[in-house]
């Protein structure tokens, strides 16, 4: 098949769809399907059109300035897009790009899939609008309208799949979760991570690995209270934090004003070294709640790491309480956690989701769209 994904955010840019539609487009093409990429422009990228991948200028917006919103001259772009004979076209986001791709998809008549990957619900502080109810059903309409436009949708997790249903989302919602390449999490660079180990200052003690977007909806505000409080029961603990995003400097403050010791900030990390911060781990840690799926946490697991996060429905089917790991709602529960899991020695799962069965299953939505077109035109 001829496929298009139609992307505001790709790699190398750092976050949860950018990584999804790498892993896509790559397990796509090994099996032996053509994939383009259209895109939005990033600094440390450009188009290669080679690999059928086509940047478009874009400019950072105001209100989230950690991300790219291309400008899109739609004529030229719908007439470029006709030229790759696409079978069908793939949207991960909602924005510039996403909507081009409806744009031709309805403009030439090509089966269209949306992957609804962010609950923009949970993302309402970013706007420069009073944060009313008013405000959160709007979002939730728009983001139902979007997905109506489209053939059928793709969503991580059935916790996602429940919310589109509440949004009144009439479309078939199939559940296919975001695949891994396992072989990335269980090799790694020894003498590396040992470099990382002295340049973090890293003692023998037991490691707590926190890794994502540094964001208000991700609650690291929360685990640092949390921390805090772990860190005055237990001496030879620390906390390192690899990420960045526009919460950054308001975290590094506050855990200044809370005199937390053990602690590490690593900033913003290449994706292709991101198997080497694993590796530093004993225990993966996260309260957000605003996880569609929860990627870094199928990331740990696959990197062996047991997971003590904040309960949430996106944890349906990953975390087997006790086996890989526990979850908690408030500190004592944390702390309860922590304890439980070092002393039982637990390790992160041995069987993820991989990247060949997150391609397998796409392609099932692909395949049953594209022969329902091809029906209605006979």
């Amino acid at each position: 098949m001829r496929i298009g994904l139609f992307t505001d955010t790709y790699y190398p840019e750092i976050n949860g769809v950018a990584h999804s539609t790498y892993l896509l487009k790559r397990a796509l093409e090994r099996r032996g399907h053509t994939v383009y990429v259209i895109t939005s422009r990033t600094k440390n990228a450009q188009s290669a059109p080679k690999e059928r991948i086509y940047r478009l200028p874009s400019v950072s917006p105001m209100m989230v300035k950690d991300r790219h919103l291309a400008l899109v001259v739609a004529p030229y772009w719908i007439h470029k897009c006709k030229q790759m004979h696409l079978d069908v076209i793939h949207t991960q986001t909602e924005f510039t790009v996403g909507i081009l791709g409806l744009q031709v998809a309805q403009k030439y008549g090509i089966p269209h899939v949306h992957s609804y990957h962010t609950m923009y619900e949970d993302c309402i502080h970013y706007l420069p609008l009073p944060k009313t109810e008013g405000l959160k059903r709007m979002v939730c309409a728009l983001s139902a309208r979007f997905c109506n436009y489209s053939d059928a949708v793709i969503v991580p997790t059935e916790k996602v799949r429940k919310k589109l249903f509440g949004y009144r989302v009439i479309r078939e919602v199939h559940v296919v979760p975001t695949g891994l390449n396992l072989d990335k999490f269980r090799s790694y660079d020894t003498k590396e991570v040992e470099r990382l180990r002295q340049r973090f200052n890293l003692s023998s003690g037991y490691t707590l690995l926190s890794v994502g977007r540094l964001a208000e909806e991700k609650r690291t505000d929360k685990l640092l209270e949390y921390y805090k409080r772990l860190e005055t029961e237990e001496k030879d603990v620390q906390l390192l934090i690899v990420g960045d995003g526009p919460e950054k400097e308001r975290l590094q403050m506050q855990a200044k004003d809370m005199a937390i010791r053990n602690l590490c900030f690593t900033g913003g990390v290449p994706w292709d070294e991101i198997q080497n911060y694993y590796a530093l781990g004993d225990l993966f840690v996260s309260a957000s709640k605003a996880e569609t799926q929860g990627l870094t946490y199928m990331e740990a697991l696959a990197a062996g790491l047991p997971l003590l996060v904040q309960r949430d429905d996106c944890l349906n089917g990953v975390l087997q309480e006790g086996i890989n790991g526990t979850s908690f709602t408030n500190e004592k529960e944390f702390l309860d956690g922590f304890r439980y899991m070092r002393t039982r020695l637990i390790k992160g799962a041995s069987e993820i989701y991989t990247d060949n069965d997150f391609a397998r299953a796409v392609l099932n939505v692909y395949e049953g769209l594209w022969i329902n077109a091809h029906r209605r035109r006979a």
